[in-house]
């Protein structure tokens, strides 16, 4: 078996120049975790999702300081957090794009796609490998329906 028997295809996808308002309505009504992002010929570049959306959120100091950080000196009641999103609703996602998140291809066998989507920990892209073309997505929902139905 292969990415391909159970990738969704064609994905909903947003385009870099979507702002993080589209994208936030996106994975809300859709109940994703993240969407693949494509220029409009359609070649990938990268995703963006629930934690990036969230880290748009936090302080930056928050981002970049020491994991043990606290955060209690900062104002965080849901009022702040709510103004630090709507500030944030009018920025370009190809600005705050994941593009270090690996890609599967349509070939790539069911243990190889597993073991990315157990590192990932998140969806993955599917692209042709010879365009970058995004062709598909696949959830660790995906792979375990395509395991499921093969008893």
């Amino acid at each position: 078996m292969t990415v391909k028997t159970f990738m969704t295809s064609p994905p909903l996808s947003l385009r870099p120049e979507d702002t993080v308002g589209v994208a936030a309505q996106q994975l809300i009504e859709n109940r994703f975790v993240n969407l693949p992002v494509a220029e409009k010929g359609g070649r990938y570049v990268g995703l963006f999702g629930v934690f990036d959306l969230l880290a748009l959120v936090l302080p930056k100091a928050a981002l970049e300081a020491r994991a043990d950080l606290d955060l209690g000196f900062l104002k965080d009641d849901i009022k702040a957090v709510e103004e630090r999103l709507e500030e944030s609703r009018s920025l370009r996602i190809g600005d705050h794009l994941n593009t270090t998140a690996p890609v599967l291809y349509p070939e790539s066998g069911t243990l190889e796609a597993i073991l990315a989507l157990h590192r990932a920990r998140n969806t993955l892209a599917v692209v042709r490998k010879k365009d970058n073309q995004l062709v598909g997505m696949v959830s660790y929902w995906d792979a375990l329906r395509a395991l499921m139905s093969q008893r």
